[in-house]
């Protein structure tokens, strides 16, 4: 990440943006660290420069941990090991928001019927960027999630 492009995302070069506000990128911060005091460790990330939070990823994060039962708005990934696919559902289908999830497996069969059991308003597969793909966001909504 040391080679990324922080600038202003109309710059078609950026790689990260600054966060909307001061205030954001602080709870960001503090909802990292609520992670990791319940157990999670840092792969890649948490560092800060400005209102710009570098990506960062999160593994083995407790479900009920804000960061994850609850819209971050941040470049924050979370990744869970889990024994089924049925306890994958059961955590992302527990959160009272629905905005997207993201599959990654080599099964793209199994990829396909989990995602029509998702409570989400959209299921990435094996992908990761919807900003290339504007169009799909207006849908991409579902429970709680904004607006």
């Amino acid at each position: 990440m040391n080679s990324w492009t922080n600038q202003n995302i109309e710059i078609r070069k950026t790689d990260v943006s600054a966060l909307i506000s001061t205030t954001d990128a602080d709870r960001s911060l503090q909802w990292i660290e609520e992670a990791k005091q319940s157990g999670a460790t840092i792969a890649i990330g948490e560092e800060r420069e400005g209102d710009i939070l570098q990506p960062t990823v999160l593994l083995n994060v407790d479900p009920k941990a804000k960061v994850s039962c609850q819209e971050v708005f941040a470049p924050i990934v979370l990744i869970n090991k889990v024994s089924s696919v049925d306890e994958a559902i059961g955590y992302v289908n527990d959160s009272k928001y629905g905005l997207q999830a993201g599959i990654y497996t080599p099964n793209v069969a199994t990829a396909f019927q989990t995602a029509e059991t998702l409570e989400v308003g959209g299921v990435m597969i094996n992908d990761s960027d919807l900003s290339s793909r504007p169009y799909a966001l207006w849908w991409s909504k579902r429970k709680w999630s904004w607006p």
